[in-house]
């Protein structure tokens, strides 16, 4: 007989899935022990005996030593087979194997049927170990974005599968742990997180029973986004971030790229990050993930968008610049603040009153991309550099400064426009016989200190005469008065009628 199967209340079929690896074997009729190996991994073990064949019958009884776990099967008398399903008395126990399961001996002795009164024959049969075992988590790491998709680890034995395994986990900073006897934490495989846990770096463990006997060890990790940080560009508040556009006169030096760099937490190996974060907006930078870019060659709103599973940073990277016109002729633009009477009231040029002579001009800036002023609303100044001589009846001045100018006089969201007035003049009761002034003008625009223009120039001259000579008196005669854009003159050593 090949299989006994004597008193098992389940049946022989489910005794045989129980037992998860029965060695049947014939023992040898010389009265020698017989060698049985076990095999590497099995949910349990029966060691079963038979006689070397049917002329031979065994005795009632059998013996076991070396026991270390294992036991008799019942019926003891007639079974003639020792199992071995458990390692520890708490009845959990998912696999065992060959390498760390002590060898076993059971015995007895038989007799040639027909003669049962002659001399009895023993026999023996001897389980022992086939191999070392080792025992692995596959992947010995993982990386996880918090709130994202669960990760598959699998515990093997020798490379393969493992029957079973009790898996536990816990957290390096937050000291999450979790080790209930719980399904979840059964099994040959686990996903992980079971549960939603905080970013930590994990130390996830598996082994083949609740004492922890052949543990393998893994790691996974909760990532998350730490921060988020600029460089390239100035921080205008916690979303906003402003640069000027890059300009081809610029030093080669100038960066041609914003840079936005997010960190995670735990840190993630360059070549696993694309497992865990994604990126919306920018451009990516060869050999280096956590990193983007938006270039500062054309004006133009960014927006960033870092995710790690649930955690994400965002940022809006501004590229920013403004196209500035000069007007010296025709209405004013729309928008603008209005000119006041004794400078023209409106209208661009040369004017010419009972109060000033002299002539008015608009700056308008059309600042891009478009809707910049309605989120970038302060910090903005029109700066103003001179270069003049004057005389008045005869009495010169000159200068050389900057910020003959105010703040931004108006801002127009409508048109994403800002704008600046001036109107160099004299007042006509400044001087006796004549006044004359020349004047060259730079402007530009800047942005909490930075530039975001180019110069735009501008010049004004002019010369008039009193036809009587009193200061009192309005009665003037004009030599010339000139308004240009876009250009500079030559600034006279002394009056002159032209």
């Amino acid at each position: 007989m090949k299989i006994k199967c004597f008193g098992r209340m389940m049946g022989c079929m489910v005794f045989l899935m129980l037992a998860g690896n029965l060695l049947a074997e014939n023992v040898n009729a010389d009265g020698k022990d017989k060698d049985v190996t076990l095999a590497t991994t099995a949910t349990g073990y029966t060691l079963s005996a038979s006689p070397p064949d049917s002329s031979w019958t065994f005795t009632k009884g059998f013996s076991l030593t070396g026991g270390n776990g294992w036991k008799r099967d019942s019926p003891v008398e007639t079974s003639y087979s020792a199992s071995y399903e458990t390692l520890d008395n708490n009845g959990v126990t998912y696999w065992v194997d060959s390498a760390t399961v002590f060898g076993t001996r059971i015995s007895g002795t038989m007799y040639k049927s027909g003669g049962e009164g002659g001399s009895l024959v023993p026999w023996g049969l001897v389980a022992k170990g086939s191999m070392n075992v080792s025992t692995t988590i596959d992947p010995p790491e993982e990386y996880i974005p918090i709130g994202g998709t669960k990760k598959k680890f699998q515990y093997k034995v020798n490379g393969e599968l493992a029957p079973g395994g009790w898996w536990q986990y816990s957290g390096t900073a937050t000291g999450t742990t979790n080790s209930s006897n719980s399904g979840t934490h059964i099994g040959k495989e686990f996903e992980f997180p079971p549960t939603a846990l905080p970013k930590d770096r994990y130390t996830l463990t598996a082994s083949r029973n609740t004492a922890g006997e052949r543990k393998a060890i893994a790691t996974a990790n909760i990532v998350e986004i730490k921060s988020i940080t600029v460089t390239n560009a100035k921080k205008y508040d916690d979303k906003n971030w402003i640069t000027p556009k890059k300009r081809a006169t610029e030093v080669p030096e100038t960066p041609e790229y914003v840079i936005i760099t997010v960190e995670l937490d735990p840190p993630v190996p360059t070549e696993k990050v694309s497992s865990v974060l994604t990126w919306a907006g920018g451009e990516a930078i060869e050999g280096n993930p956590l990193q983007r870019k938006v270039s500062r060659t054309t004006s133009a709103k960014t927006t960033v968008k870092a995710t790690c599973g649930t955690s994400e940073k965002e940022v809006d990277i501004w590229v920013i610049w403004c196209d500035i016109t000069i007007h010296v002729s025709g209405k004013q633009p729309a928008g603008s603040y209005p000119l006041a009477p004794t400078f023209g009231g409106g209208t661009l040029g040369r004017f010419e009153n009972d109060t000033r002579v002299g002539a008015a001009m608009c700056l308008e800036a059309i600042v891009s991309p478009a809707g910049v002023l309605s989120v970038i609303k302060d910090g903005w100044t029109i700066k103003r550099h001179v270069m003049y001589i004057d005389w008045i009846d005869g009495n010169m001045t000159e200068g050389d400064r900057n910020d003959d100018s105010s703040d931004v006089t108006t801002k127009s969201t409508k048109k994403d426009a800002l704008y600046d007035i001036d109107g160099p003049s004299s007042t006509v009761n400044s001087f006796k016989y004549f006044t004359e002034s020349h004047n060259n003008f730079v402007q530009w625009i800047e942005l909490n200190g930075d530039r975001y223009s180019s110069n735009a120039l501008w010049t004004v001259e002019y010369k008039y005469i009193k036809t009587v000579n009193t200061m009192e008196s309005t009665s003037y005669s004009r030599i010339y008065n000139r308004i240009y854009a876009n250009l500079h003159i030559n600034l006279p050593a002394a009056p002159r009628d032209y």
